[in-house]
C-alpha cells in the first residue's frame, strides 16, 4: 500500500511538472516548476544547480538533488552516487537553511523524488 501511495505521488508530481513547465533546458533533465509549500523561495536551489552545472567536470554525472518530506515540511538534499566518494549531506528547508544531516534521518524522509539530475547522469535512481 505504501508503494501505491508513493507511485501516486510520483505520478502526480510528474503531471504537475509536465503541465506547469513550458521551458526546456538542455542541461536539466527534470525541473519541477511548482512547489506549493515553498512559495517561490527556491532561488538558492536554482543557484545551487547552476553552480553544479557551471563547474561541470567528471563528477556531474554522479550528482543529483532530491526533494522529500520531513516532519511535514518539504526538504531538499544533495546526493552523489559515485561509489568512491564519502560525503555528508544536509537536509535543507525552503529557505536553504540546514536542518539535519541526511544520513541520520534518512528513514524519516517520505515522498522522495528526484528534483534534478544531469541528463548524462549515471545514477540509477
Amino acid at each position: 500500500m505504501k508503494n501505491f501511495h508513493l507511485l501516486v505521488v510520483v505520478l502526480f508530481s510528474i503531471g504537475l511538472t509536465l503541465d506547469s513547465c513550458g521551458k526546456e533546458n538542455s542541461t536539466i533533465e527534470q525541473e519541477p516548476c511548482v512547489v506549493s509549500s515553498c512559495n517561490g523561495e527556491l532561488e538558492w536551489l536554482d543557484d545551487m544547480i547552476a553552480n553544479i552545472i557551471e563547474n561541470k567536470d567528471d563528477m556531474i554525472k554522479f550528482e543529483y538533488i532530491m526533494m522529500s518530506q520531513f516532519e511535514g515540511d518539504t526538504v531538499y538534499y544533495y546526493r552523489n552516487c559515485n561509489p568512491y566518494i564519502n560525503y555528508a549531506s544536509h537536509l535543507l528547508n525552503c529557505k536553504g537553511e540546514r536542518i539535519k544531516v541526511v544520513n541520520e534521518y534518512e528513514d524519516d524522509l517520505t515522498d522522495s523524488v528526484v528534483y534534478w539530475k544531469h541528463e548524462e547522469s549515471e545514477c540509477n535512481i
